[in-house]
């Protein structure tokens, strides 16, 4: 019977085309990974790896697609449930990045260690999330929250964007590169739903250098997106010092020469919420502020 921890598993083979790899992000033996994909193809009746080089087959990237849909489905039902969850502050990130910053606020606040949900979402849903009270608290980029004067923000973090590329793409041999070079290959970028206004800021800062990009493919999330900058030798943008590493060896990040594709990571909350209203987390996240 198939089951969404065999899909999920499926998934992750693909993506990082490697069932050692697989294995490791779910924490589990590789054997594992090996029998629920055999158990997979049993269901079907029919191969959907390939052995000698980890890609999906003909029927295992039909499987694929069908597969992300079902898991970004699942994952929407998780973020209109989450609304339910019990008391305590409810917090959103969007990146790896956000997570480190989380972990420095609250190992300062011992009041709410224990009465913590919180939840990865994308972009876009943050700003709905903290002015419907949904959340509390997000650690995010910025761009979100330009104009919004009900929600507030400290700033954590600020950089400037790298690109990622494959081991064998032509810019791969260069430490930096200046930014009409970028414009030069073809693109794949988290999708405009995932990553919000800054997809809009980014068309924006494009055209002020008369410079158009080459978007080839939209990906739903970091693994996807690393995955098309492997298989179609495309340029992925992350910020600097992102451990894309941790993802894939072959992927590596290559500074932009006098970039505007800057960031900056903010704690958000709303104006007259549970933040706001108390004085220990306030002074807490004025601390860590840059």
């Amino acid at each position: 019977m198939v089951t969404l921890l065999k899909l999920g598993y499926f998934i992750d083979v693909v993506e990082l085309s490697s069932f050692t790899k697989a294995a490791q992000k779910n924490y589990v033996a590789q054997t594992s990974i090996s029998q629920q994909i055999k158990e997979l193809e049993k269901d079907y009746s029919c191969m959907l790896i390939n052995r000698t080089n980890t890609t999906p087959t003909e029927a295992g990237k039909v499987l694929y697609q069908h597969a992300k849909i079902i898991q970004s489905k699942i994952m929407d039902l998780d973020n209109a449930m989450e609304g339910f969850t019990g008391n305590g502050l409810n917090i959103a990130y969007t990146s790896l990045l956000d997570v480190s910053w989380l972990i420095k606020i609250f190992s300062k606040s011992f009041e709410f260690q224990n009465n913590l949900n919180i939840k990865k979402i994308n972009m876009s849903e943050v700003t709905p999330g903290l002015q419907n009270g949904r959340f509390d608290l997000a650690v995010t980029f910025d761009s979100e929250f330009q104009n919004d004067k009900e929600i507030v923000t400290i700033p954590l973090q600020s950089g400037a964007y790298s690109i990622a590329v494959d081991q064998d793409h032509p810019l791969a041999k260069y430490s930096n590169v200046n930014i009409a070079d970028v414009y030069k290959y073809s693109w794949v970028m988290l999708s405009p739903k995932d990553i919000g206004k800054s997809f809009k800021i980014m068309e924006e800062r494009s055209h002020n250098l008369n410079l158009k990009p080459k978007i080839k493919y939209f990906a739903d999330n970091i693994e996807s997106e690393i995955f098309l900058i492997q298989r179609s030798n495309l340029i992925g943008f992350f910020p600097e010092n992102y451990p894309v590493e941790s993802i894939s060896k072959r992927v590596k990040l290559i500074k932009i020469k006098k970039s505007p594709h800057t960031y900056k990571i903010v704690a958000a909350f709303p104006k007259n919420g549970k933040v706001s209203k108390n004085k220990n987390l306030m002074r807490i996240l004025k601390e860590t502020s840059m």
